[in-house]
Parts: structure tokens; sequence; C-alpha cells
């Protein structure tokens, strides 16, 4: 029953990847901008479970937010690193 937060979190997780990958394939400034707003559903899915609903039930909510994390960070360095590269050229 605990994987089923961390597996929501990983399937959003690969939505904002695609979102992110499809921008930037456009060229788009917009490309972070999913990642961002991973970052900011992190940080209030983090909080929400942490301070209000503690506990176990808490838990859950760290395990829906860690991977939304670890992904939007990995789809926000890799846009800078790609950008940080065609830059060079």
């Amino acid at each position: 029953m605990m994987l089923l937060p961390a597996g929501i979190g990983l399937i959003i997780g690969i939505i904002i990847l695609a979102i992110t990958a499809r921008l930037h394939k456009k060229r788009s400034t917009m490309s972070k901008v999913p990642s961002i707003i991973g970052m900011v559903a992190f940080i209030l899915a983090f909080s929400y479970g942490y301070f209000i609903v503690r506990g176990f039930e808490g838990a859950a909510y760290l395990l829906f937010a860690v991977p939304v994390l670890v992904l939007s960070l990995v789809a926000f360095f890799s846009v800078r690193k790609h950008n940080a590269q065609t830059l060079n050229r």
C-alpha cells in the first residue's frame, strides 16, 4: 500500500519530464516551467504531510513528493545543461 503514493508520484514525474521534453523540442522559453511547478508541488505536499497530517499518514505525502522532486530536478538540470551546450556552439 505504501508503494501506491510513490507510484503516483513517479507517474506525475514522468509526465513532467515528457512535457518538458516536448516544450524543449519546440524551442519554447517555457521549458523550465513544468519542473518549477513540480518543485512547488513537492514543497506543498511535503509541508502538508509533515506539518498538518503528521505520522504514518503524512509519510504517504512524502512518498508521493520525493519522486516528483527527483524527476523535476532531472528535467530542470537537463534543460539547463542542454541550453548551455547550445550556447557554446
